[in-house]
């Protein structure tokens, strides 16, 4: 496993060296591999591309031999980029049935950072701001939740709650 630094990411692509290994043994045995792993190692704090060279796992019962015994991993670390999503909308959970609530705001400004290839092609549907119904407080007020894609981060929002107002029935339509 790897993870990047505040400020990087790792990239899509992780290459091992050589992608493939010669796995000897019995012959009525072989065919239940599919693949050999390596040790698990985890790197944390990572700024830079790196190399780590990994002893492979030993297929567990005798006479199994692994040709070579361990691999390179070339892991990709490349600076997060921010991108600004403007006026994503929040929708509102768990509203009873009989109630119609509107957004104060109805939508916010979300600031995501993730690896550069990623997050120019990212939608803004991709992109989920909401407040639960059950959550407000006294005031009327519900904290917010941004959910996005594994591999991007939430660097910042223009809000952290919103204001959830019941309107008088039959005079809006907004949930």
């Amino acid at each position: 496993t790897a993870e990047a630094d505040e400020g990087f990411a790792v990239g899509k692509q992780v290459d091992v060296f050589p992608s493939r290994v010669t796995l000897s043994g019995p012959r009525s045995q072989l065919r239940r591999f599919k693949a050999i792993h390596t040790r698990r190692k985890s790197l944390t704090g990572l700024r830079t591309p790196v190399e780590v060279t990994l002893p492979l796992e030993q297929p567990p019962g005798p006479g199994f031999e692994i040709t070579p015994d361990s691999v390179t991993v070339a892991i990709t670390v490349v600076p997060v980029k921010t991108r600004v999503y403007d006026a994503v909308p929040v929708v509102v959970f768990n509203v009873p049935s009989d109630t119609t609530v509107t957004v104060d705001p109805p939508a916010i400004r979300v600031e995501l950072a993730g690896p550069p290839e990623d997050i120019d092609l990212l939608n803004v549907n991709a992109l989920t701001v909401s407040a639960d119904w059950r959550s407000r407080g006294p005031d009327g007020r519900a904290p917010i939740q941004v959910n996005c894609p594994a591999g991007f981060r939430v660097k910042r929002t223009s809000a952290d709650s919103v204001t959830l107002v019941v309107e008088p029935p039959g005079a809006g339509s907004g949930r």
